[in-house]
């Protein structure tokens, strides 16, 4: 772990966000045909151009994965820079499908998951972990998990509430969605500093 302390919450990062491409594109490729003439040629061109968005970050963090925090920076913003690109495509589908709201759903449940997997995964991960340490440094360390956990929880219960609404518009739910991530990236932040900390 000690190796990893200051690279592992950059990665973690940007593998949460490659997910949800991942399940987004997917969710776009099933449901694409749905659409009406003008609207199925503009989503389509919306998923091709979601794509690509995805491999290049793909590509930009397979050759990044092991720099260390200071050369992580710059990389960092060009994967925000890849991201906002996805996101901007996502839109692009969203307004050709205006009038397809389960399309919506869809692609929002999609991205539910991806994140609520990506929150277990990192508890998984801290709690593997964890059982690797002393019983003094696990007092800090299961204070972290525990944090961690109770963010998963707020973040699941917010957006099954938009999730059951069912009339939210997309850009409700995509803030939904944001605020949930910045919420995870916050607390897992967190829970890796105490373990670097516990480390040194």
């Amino acid at each position: 772990m000690a190796s990893q302390s200051h690279i592992h919450p950059y990665t973690e990062w940007a593998k949460r966000r490659l997910n949800e491409m991942d399940a987004t594109v997917s969710t776009f490729e099933t449901k694409v045909d749905q659409l009406q003439a003008e609207a199925r040629t503009k989503g389509q061109a919306a998923i091709t151009d979601m794509r690509g968005c995805r491999d290049e970050f793909r590509k930009r963090l397979q050759e990044n994965r092991d720099l260390n925090e200071a050369s992580w920076s710059k990389a960092q913003k060009q994967l925000e820079s890849d991201w906002n690109a996805f996101e901007r495509e996502v839109d692009n589908y969203v307004s050709a499908a205006k009038n397809q709201v389960d399309q919506h759903h869809a692609a929002f449940q999609a991205r539910v998951e991806a994140q609520q997997n990506s929150w277990q995964h990192a508890i998984n991960e801290l709690q593997d972990n964890a059982s690797k340490y002393s019983a003094d440094q696990k007092d800090e360390l299961n204070s972290a998990l525990k944090t961690l956990k109770k963010q998963a929880d707020q973040a699941s219960k917010q957006l099954k509430k938009f999730d059951k609404a069912g009339d939210e518009s997309w850009s409700a739910l995509s803030k939904a969605l944001s605020q949930t991530r910045s919420a995870f990236d916050t607390a897992n932040k967190s829970a890796v500093e105490a373990f670097r900390k516990a480390t040194e």
